[in-house]
C-alpha cells in the first residue's frame, strides 16, 4: 500500500497530464482510469534516471486508426520530454483476469515503441496494480476487478526463472568465459612481448 508521505514528483504529473490530455482528444469515452505503478508510487523515483510506469485502462480493444494516434501521441510527448520516459501498458477489465493473460492481447508502451502483444509481465504488473498502484484519473483502483493470486505470482515467478533467466545465464555465461579466456590470452601475448 501507498504511504502516507507519498509525493508525486512535478515531472510525473506533468507527464501524465499530457497524456491524459492526448488520450483525450483521441476518443473522450474510450479510458476507465489511468493508474501510477512502479518507482514513483514506490517512492524510489529519480528523474533523469528512473522511467514513469503507467497503465491506462480502456473500454475496448482499439483500432488501428487508434493505435496509430498513441504512437503519435508517446512519440510528440517524447519529443517533448526526453527525461523520464514514459513506459506502460493499455489494457481492458478482461486483461484484469489472470485467467484470461494467455489470450489477452494489449498494447504495451516500451522504449519508445508501441507494441499489439500478449501481456507476458501480466501476473507481476496484476499484483502491482492491486497493491501498490496509485489512480490518477477515472475508476479508483481499489474498485477494479484484478484478479490475481499469490499462486499464481509464484508460478510465473518459477516459470520465468527456469525459462528466460536460466537461458539468458547460459548465453551470457558462454560468453563471458569465453571473453575472459581472450582476455587472458591477450594479456599474456602482451606480456611475453615486454
Amino acid at each position: 500500500m501507498l504511504s502516507n508521505n507519498f509525493v508525486i514528483p512535478d515531472t510525473v504529473i506533468q507527464l501524465i497530464t499530457e497524456l491524459k490530455m492526448g488520450l483525450n482528444q483521441i476518443r473522450p469515452d474510450w479510458i476507465e482510469g489511468i493508474y501510477l505503478t512502479g518507482s514513483v508510487t514506490l517512492s524510489d523515483f529519480y528523474a533523469q534516471k528512473s522511467d514513469v510506469d503507467f497503465v491506462v485502462l480502456y473500454r475496448e480493444f482499439p483500432t488501428q486508426k487508434i493505435i496509430d494516434q498513441l504512437t503519435e501521441l508517446h512519440h510528440r510527448i517524447q519529443k517533448l520530454h526526453p527525461k523520464p520516459v514514459l513506459n506502460g501498458v493499455y489494457l481492458t477489465k478482461q486483461n484484469l483476469q489472470a485467467r484470461n493473460l494467455a489470450t489477452g492481447q494489449v498494447i504495451h508502451f516500451q522504449d519508445g515503441k508501441l507494441n499489439t502483444c500478449l501481456f507476458e509481465m501480466g501476473p507481476i504488473a496484476l499484483y502491482e496494480l492491486k497493491t501498490t498502484a496509485h489512480t490518477m484519473m477515472g475508476t479508483p483502483i481499489n474498485q477494479l476487478p484484478i484478479d490475481v493470486d499469490l499462486e499464481q505470482i509464484k508460478l510465473f515467478m518459477y516459470t520465468n526463472i527456469n525459462s528466460y533467466w536460466q537461458s539468458w545465464l547460459t548465453r551470457h555465461s558462454s560468453l563471458i568465459s569465453r571473453k575472459g579466456l581472450l582476455n587472458r590470452v591477450v594479456a599474456g601475448v602482451i606480456v611475453s612481448l615486454l
